[in-house]
């Protein structure tokens, strides 16, 4: 079992309604980077089972330009309710 440190959490919201949080993992290369990916998500599907800390997807972004797409695919995410 591995700890995940998160790079970033963002709040995401639409038209002043929170919609959720967005666990936002900044990664250029790194060898562990799937078994991160891996262990957020297992943490976000085990928050969002609780039911008790609101909806939290998770995302992975190789550099800067990729945030903007995080962040569109957690609104989605969100709206539609594919959360991972």
């Amino acid at each position: 079992m591995h700890d995940f440190v998160r790079d970033y959490l963002v709040r995401v919201g639409r038209d002043g309604e929170e919609l959720g949080t967005l666990v936002l993992e900044m990664k250029g290369y790194d060898e562990g980077a799937k078994m991160k990916a891996a262990a957020a998500k297992r943490w976000c599907a085990a928050v969002n089972t609780d039911h008790k800390f609101g909806q939290w997807h998770f995302s992975m972004a190789r550099n800067l330009t990729e945030t903007n797409g995080a962040v569109s695919d957690a609104v989605q995410a969100f709206t539609i309710g594919t959360l991972f």
